[in-house]
């Protein structure tokens, strides 16, 4: 029986506090039981290769005020009685040196689908994830249409989710997949990926931004 995975890259910024990460979650299916280490290993190579794609490696590409050498991979096998054992590992990223100006919460939202299931909602076969701290990715407005996100990044994170979904068991154990409930109250079910798509509007990947640096007061006038 093939194990299931879930999968958490954090990247870190650089004020070190908890709640400033820009963190995403992927699962993995391993067509091999019982070595969760060579899966962590394999996990990480094909998201390593995602990530690269989605940002590049050139170092302009990615904001300044993420830390990419810190990047964690965490996974966990989910047929595991909680707490579960977690497996962690550094992504090995190459380092950015954009100079941002998009807010610290807002990211691409990229978004991947299983086959429709009669009876199972369709949000249960979407997963999605966030990604921030891209410098330069937003195209401006005009009289006619609002600011959006570049047309080439769509095209590079879409290739980033093609090349990762293109991965296939032979020679490899572990397979990208999407993971949703099988009805409610049911258990979480992985399932073959049949595509997906990146929005060219900004979401946002956080409640709020980081903490502000300088409030501005006012008061009524006298």
């Amino acid at each position: 029986m093939a194990e299931t995975y879930r999968a958490q890259v954090t990247i870190p910024m650089f004020t070190g506090k908890p709640r400033d990460v820009m963190t995403n979650t992927f699962h993995f299916v391993d067509a091999l039981e019982g070595d969760p280490e060579a899966s962590l290993v394999e996990i990480q190579d094909q998201l390593k290769d995602f990530y690269d794609t989605a940002y590049t490696t050139t170092a302009s590409n990615r904001a300044n005020y993420l830390v990419w050498a810190n990047a964690t991979l965490r996974i966990a096998n989910l047929a595991e009685a909680i707490p579960r054992t977690i497996y962690e590992m550094n992504m090995g990223f190459a380092p950015g040196s954009g100079a941002s100006p998009e807010p610290t919460e807002m990211a691409i939202v990229a978004s991947w689908r299983a086959a429709p299931v009669p009876g199972i909602r369709y949000q249960s076969l979407y997963n999605r994830v966030y990604l921030g701290g891209m410098a330069g990715v937003m195209t401006s407005s005009t009289a006619a249409s609002f600011p959006t996100i570049n047309a080439a990044i769509c095209a590079r994170i879409n290739n980033a989710m093609i090349g990762l979904h293109s991965r296939t068991f032979d020679p490899l154990q572990v397979k990208w997949v999407q993971y949703g409930m099988n009805g409610p109250g049911g258990e979480g079910t992985a399932r073959p990926i049949i595509g997906g798509f990146t929005d060219n509007s900004p979401d946002t990947q956080r409640r709020r931004s980081v903490d502000y640096s300088i409030r501005y007061d006012w008061v009524p006038t006298p």
